[in-house]
C-alpha cells in the first residue's frame, strides 16, 4: 500500500486540477476554441493552412481533430490523459532515483502547468510541448536501450507543437551526449546522435508527407514557420532586457510564483556549491530555465503589456521541477538528504500555489464564464438552422465558440484573423 500511495496522490491531484477547467467552467479564451474549430474542419475534410489559416505548428490541429472525434468532452479527456501520462512518468523517475516524498515534484508540475492566472484552462501548444519536454527528460534519464530514439521522437513532437520550445530540450540532450562521450567516446556519441536523428525524422516525414500529398506544403512552410517567426519579432522597438526582467518580476509576484522561483534558485545554488554526481545536468537545467521564457525574449509581448501572452510562462512548469529533481537526485550534500529540510522546501514551493488554486476553485462557480451563450445574438442564432458558410465572425474572437456550438465552417479561411 505504501508503494502505491505516491501514485494515488499524483493521479488524484492531476485529475482534480484538470477537472477545474472542465465545462461549464472552462475559461473563455479564443485560442482553444479556434483549435477545436480547426479540429472540426479537418474532420470535414479541410487541410490546415490551405483551407484555414493560423500560424501555429500543425500538431495542435491534429490533436484537436482526435478530440472532436471523441465527442464534446473529447479534448478535455485527452488533455487530462496527457497531463496524467507526463506526471506519472515523472513520478516513476522520482521513485527510481529515491527522491524524498516522490509525489511532490509531479504535483508541483501539475500546479505550475495548470496555474489559473496563465494556463487559460489548457489546450495550448505550449502546454502540450511542456508535457512532451518533461516526458523527453524522463526518457533521457530512463533505463531503456532506445532512450535516445524516444527522446528524438518526443523532441520532434515538441517542435511540431511549438518550435522555439525545442531549445529548452537542447541543454539536456547535450548533457546526455556529454555523458555518452565520457563513457564511450565518439563512437557512442555518433550512435546516440543517429538514434536521436532517426526518432526526430519519423514525425517530420509523416507531417511533411501529409502536406505534400495534399498540395499544401508551401502554405504550411509559409504559415507555420515564416509567418510564425515574424509574429514573435514583429515589434519594431522592444522595451529592452531590463524592462522585460522587471515586467516578469512583477508578474511572478502577482501570480504567487516568486517564492517557488526563489526556493528553486536557492536549491540550485546548493547543488552547485556542494558535490553533485551529475553536475553537467545541473548546468543544463540552469541554461534551460531562462530558455523557458524564449517566447518572451523573442517578442517582449508581456513587457509591452499584452496580457493574452501570459501563457509564455507555461514552460516553467517543466523546467522548475526538473531543476529541483536534478539537485535532489544527485547532490551529495547532507542538507539535501535531510528529509526535514526537503519537506520545508516542499512547503515553500507549493503553499502559495495551493492557495491560488483553492481561491480559484472557491470562486469559479460565482462567475458566468460563458455569458455570450445567453447574448441576444446567440439566442437568435439558436433558432436558425445554420449550415456551413452561413455565419462569419468578424473582428470578435469572443464568438468563435459559435462555430463549434453549431458545428459549422466559416465561409473564409481567415476565420477571425481579419486584421492579418
Amino acid at each position: 500500500m505504501k508503494n502505491k500511495l505516491p501514485y494515488f496522490i499524483v493521479i488524484t491531484a492531476a485529475l482534480l486540477i484538470c477537472y477545474l477547467y472542465f465545462p461549464p467552467n472552462d475559461p473563455p479564451f479564443d485560442d482553444p476554441q479556434l483549435f477545436k474549430y480547426f479540429g472540426m474542419a479537418i474532420q470535414k475534410g479541410k487541410i490546415p493552412y490551405r483551407d484555414f489559416f493560423d500560424h501555429k505548428p500543425p500538431l495542435i490541429y491534429f490533436f484537436n481533430y482526435v478530440g472532436v472525434l471523441l465527442g464534446n468532452y473529447g479534448i478535455y479527456l485527452l488533455n487530462t490523459l496527457f497531463v496524467l501520462l507526463a506526471a506519472l512518468k515523472f513520478l516513476q523517475l522520482n521513485i527510481q532515483f529515491r527522491i524524498p516524498f516522490p509525489f511532490v515534484l509531479p504535483v508541483l508540475f501539475c500546479l505550475l502547468l495548470k496555474h489559473p492566472n496563465y494556463s487559460f484552462g489548457g489546450n495550448f501548444t505550449r502546454e502540450y510541448s511542456t508535457l512532451l519536454i518533461l516526458i523527453a527528460f524522463c526518457c533521457l534519464l530512463g533505463k531503456s536501450r532506445y532512450k535516445m530514439f524516444w527522446t528524438g521522437l518526443t523532441a520532434s513532437l515538441v517542435f511540431f507543437f511549438q518550435q522555439e520550445q525545442l531549445l529548452i530540450l537542447v541543454p539536456f540532450i547535450g548533457a546526455a551526449l556529454y555523458e555518452v562521450f565520457i563513457e564511450q567516446k565518439w563512437r557512442g556519441v555518433y550512435r546516440s546522435a543517429a538514434s536521436l536523428t532517426a526518432g526526430f525524422l519519423i514525425p517530420c516525414v509523416l507531417i511533411f508527407g501529409y502536406f505534400l500529398l495534399n498540395n499544401s506544403l508551401t502554405q504550411f512552410l509559409d504559415s507555420a514557420f515564416a509567418f510564425n517567426f515574424r509574429w514573435y519579432t514583429v515589434q519594431a522597438e522592444k522595451p529592452g532586457f531590463i524592462t522585460e526582467m522587471f515586467a516578469l518580476k512583477k508578474l511572478f509576484y502577482q501570480f504567487n510564483l516568486d517564492t517557488a522561483l526563489l526556493v528553486t534558485v536557492g536549491i540550485i545554488l546548493i547543488g552547485f556549491l556542494f558535490a553533485n554526481s551529475r553536475k553537467i545536468w545541473l548546468i543544463g537545467a540552469v541554461i534551460a530555465l531562462p530558455l523557458s521564457l524564449i517566447s518572451e525574449w523573442m517578442s517582449a509581448k508581456i513587457a509591452i503589456g499584452d496580457a493574452m501572452c501570459y501563457y509564455y510562462l507555461v514552460p516553467l512548469a517543466g523546467t522548475i521541477p526538473i531543476a529541483l529533481f536534478l539537485v535532489l537526485a544527485f547532490s551529495k550534500n547532507e542538507l539535501i538528504k535531510n528529509k526535514v529540510f526537503i519537506a520545508f522546501c516542499y512547503v515553500l514551493l507549493t503553499f502559495n500555489l495551493l492557495l491560488t488554486f483553492m481561491e480559484y476553485a472557491g470562486n469559479r462557480f460565482r462567475y458566468n464564464y460563458h455569458y455570450k451563450e445567453s447574448a441576444p445574438e446567440t439566442l437568435f442564432l439558436n433558432k436558425v438552422a445554420l449550415k456551413d458558410n452561413d455565419l462569419y465572425i468578424w473582428r470578435s474572437s469572443e464568438y468563435i465558440f459559435l462555430y463549434n456550438k453549431y458545428k459549422i465552417l466559416a465561409p473564409d479561411k481567415w476565420v477571425y484573423h481579419s486584421f492579418w
